[in-house]
């Protein structure tokens, strides 16, 4: 007999939490109490919410997600109008998650996707919830649990869109096979950063996370993109053990040339945040292709499963897309594609929502 148990971030025993969760294989960062903490932490509409279901004393399945109003960063073009729309983000919430939910591979997995999510119906409706959004599943196609969890989705009446992801896989690949597999100008780039000098480190200190900061935001001006707060990248040396989210950072001659943010768990790599500086475009220094393939040397030193790229335009619309896919694919990964989940409870709501959304990032 299973049974559910929900709890928020300030209840949680997040030791137990977080050991359960190193021993699923298929668990990533997003799906620990440090990602939990760390989105609470950047902003003032996001709860985390727990759901472990159990046989017995024993956990068999997990998913975390986090309530929150999902376009923060528009309130901040609302102007004076911004207090108003504060009030009104609280009552304009949703549920989403990345890389859930999970279960032990022990259980039937159709049975525990069905109470998890049975789960996650209920507590929608009472805390009137107008969307569960973005649910990046934890199982792929070709992993054990995809069709269970594919058909409770479906059956819970999730609708979804077609997503897609690079992924290279390093479990037991030697480093020499791998720097095979890169493209001949990817290996001619990486030899030409370490031509340059160009030295790579991990960002430990506020004064190294700044710099990643200020690379992320001249990334973000040149390609007219709004970025996070200066507290935003703080929090990240705050929140996360050094072993579960690490930042590199490239080096020519006192300039910081790059930046990469990569979370690890479980042998999982997730890769975030690539940026250059305008340093490195206008004297065209090749650290970021260093930094990618030290990740590369590193995961496999490690014993690591995967590096994930995060993300792959199916159908590329621009040239800056198509160049962002050439770009991941360069380092030997795979396209793996999956859907993406979602779920309307009020479609009021969600027109109400879309609307306010595009009036203020407009139109976009």
């Amino acid at each position: 007999m299973l049974h559910v148990e929900v709890c928020s971030l300030k209840d949680l025993d997040r030791s137990v939490w977080d050991r359960e969760m190193s021993d699923q294989s298929y668990s990533t960062y997003a799906q620990t109490s440090y990602f939990a903490d760390f989105r609470e932490a950047v902003s003032d509409y996001t709860e985390s919410i727990f759901i472990r279901v159990k046989k017995g004393e024993k956990g068999v399945g997990w998913l975390l997600m986090l309530k929150q109003f999902p376009y923060e960063l528009v309130l901040d073009r609302a102007g004076r109008l911004k207090k108003l729309f504060s009030v009104s983000a609280k009552l304009l919430q949703t549920y989403s998650w990345p890389s859930g939910p999970l279960y032990s591979g022990s259980e039937n997995a159709r049975e525990v996707f069905n109470s998890l999510l049975d789960t996650v119906d209920s507590l929608a409706r009472q805390s009137g919830i107008y969307m569960v959004r973005q649910i990046l599943p934890a199982y792929l196609p070709a992993d054990p649990g995809w069709k269970e969890l594919d058909e409770v989705f479906v059956s819970h009446g999730y609708e979804s869109r077609p997503k897609a992801t690079v992924i290279l896989k390093v479990r037991d690949m030697k480093v020499d096979h791998l720097w095979e597999r890169l493209k001949k100008d990817t290996r001619r780039a990486v030899r030409k950063a370490r031509n340059q000098r160009v030295s790579v480190v991990e960002a430990t200190t506020e004064k190294e996370v700044d710099a990643y900061y200020n690379i992320r935001k001249e990334t973000a001006r040149r390609n007219r993109l709004r970025f996070p707060s200066r507290e935003y990248f703080q929090a990240i040396l705050r929140s996360f053990p050094r072993d579960v989210y690490k930042i590199f950072l490239s080096e020519h001659e006192g300039h910081w040339v790059s930046g990469q943010g990569v979370a690890v768990f479980n042998g999982n790599l997730i890769l975030e945040g690539v940026c250059y500086s305008d340093y490195s475009k206008e004297n065209s220094i090749y650290g970021n292709d260093l930094v990618q393939w030290h990740i590369i040397e590193w995961a496999c030193s490690q014993g690591a499963n995967m590096v994930d790229w995060v993300g792959y335009f199916t159908q590329p619309q621009t040239k800056h897309e198509e160049g962002i896919n050439s770009y991941k694919l360069k380092w030997g990964g795979e396209v793996v594609e999956y859907p993406e989940y979602f779920k309307v409870f009020s479609p009021v709501k969600f027109r109400l929502v879309d609307l306010a959304r595009r009036v203020f990032s407009g139109g976009n």
